[in-house]
């Protein structure tokens, strides 16, 4: 609902900063007495394999104090440093897969993915006095407000509808006040914490007026589910998860459409690490499609200073003149330079995804 969500402004202070940089993802479910121990030892694993591959102590040991408690604190820690400090750390509501980088640029790729599924929203539970509104980032639930406009006799009840006249309109009225007054709030909140999505319950009129008073921008992120203002946030959290995951799953399917058919128009679509490159290179795409880098490997030379140049072959940048080149795994080089152009990310599974794993829509040709 932002140009620019908060989201992407915090990959792109990441990005921004001084590496190299450990990255890493641990699973912190809780399934017995002994889960904190193995979360420990799994830790420590991690923790050798970066040592190995020449982690620092600095960043090292400031990871160690994110461990200690992290299974109190979620059922998955996502935690990014450099050498001088911690830059990211996120206690997620869902597990992930072990799994640590370290490298001349932060792995994020996968925190991406997990972002894709676990989106941040507003709840709102209205009926014609007010709404109960809830505010959950990756579904871990946040602040609860609630607002109650004017009430009358007839209110909350079917009744005002049947009354003829004057008493009709006056409830109408009121109902549709009390809705703008809610609007208000959630339109507030979703421009102070940078919420993507509206899912909304309870009563039809409260719901459609609220719908007609958000600012046009937001009416697009607004998602139904079922539910009542006496429902509790825990009573509708089953269904509220179900629709935000149709949700994504038709974002993923209409971008992998958008770009199978060109943008919508003719060329406005490039297909294979090379092309990819070339399109970022030039600042072209809108979109960068990638598939989960699971096994893979590849690298990409970049230039430090320039984080939009990047390419496979080191002789193509030194060729363009560019000075001060690095080499780092593939993905992370084309999130970087994704971006640095102010282009989308999105992982998209590997049986839909473009030749050689990478792809993008692009803004013109």
């Amino acid at each position: 609902m932002q140009d620019i969500s908060l989201w992407d402004q915090q990959l792109q202070g990441i990005l921004a900063a001084e590496g190299p940089f450990v990255s890493l993802y641990l699973n912190t479910e809780v399934t017995s007495e002994a889960s904190p121990h193995d979360i420990e030892l799994r830790w420590r694993a991690l923790r050798k394999q970066a040592e190995d591959k020449g982690a620092v102590q600095s960043a090292l040991v400031a990871l160690d104090a994110q461990i200690d408690g992290s299974h109190k604190r979620g059922q998955g820690l996502v935690a990014i440093a450099n050498t001088e400090e911690v830059l990211l750390t996120r206690n997620l509501s869902r597990g992930v897969r072990d799994q640590i980088a370290f490298g001349a640029l932060p792995h994020l790729a996968p925190l991406i993915e997990w972002r894709q599924g676990h989106p941040s929203y507003v709840l709102v539970l209205a009926d014609r006095v007010g709404a109960d509104i809830y505010v959950a980032h990756a579904y871990r639930r946040g602040e609860t407000v609630s607002v109650d406009g004017e009430s009358g006799p007839d209110i909350r009840s079917s009744s005002a509808e049947e009354s003829p006249g004057h008493d009709q309109q006056r409830a109408e009225n009121l109902w549709e006040s009390n809705a703008a007054e809610v609007a208000g709030e959630v339109a507030d909140i979703v421009r102070a914490q940078g919420t993507e999505l509206i899912a909304v319950a309870g009563d039809v009129r409260a719901v459609g007026f609220l719908r007609e008073h958000l600012p046009e921008k937001m009416r697009a992120s607004v998602l139904e589910v079922e539910g009542a203002r006496a429902n509790t946030y825990e009573d509708v959290q089953k269904d509220l998860e179900q629709t935000l995951a149709a949700f994504e799953a038709r974002t993923t399917e209409a971008v992998i459409e958008v770009f199978r058919s060109g943008g919508g128009q003719q060329h406005l679509a490039a297909e294979g690490i090379g092309a990819t490159l070339d399109a970022l290179r030039k600042a072209q795409v809108d979109t960068l499609l990638l598939a989960p880098r699971g096994e893979d490997d590849r690298d990409a030379w970049f230039a430090v200073s320039e984080p939009s140049q990047a390419a496979t072959d080191r002789e193509l940048l030194a060729g363009l003149g560019i000075e001060g080149l690095a080499q780092g795994p593939l993905q992370d080089v084309l999130v970087r330079s994704a971006y640095a152009t102010g282009a989308k990310v999105r992982v998209v599974p590997h049986e839909q995804s473009p030749s050689e794993g990478v792809g993008a829509i692009l803004r013109y040709q």
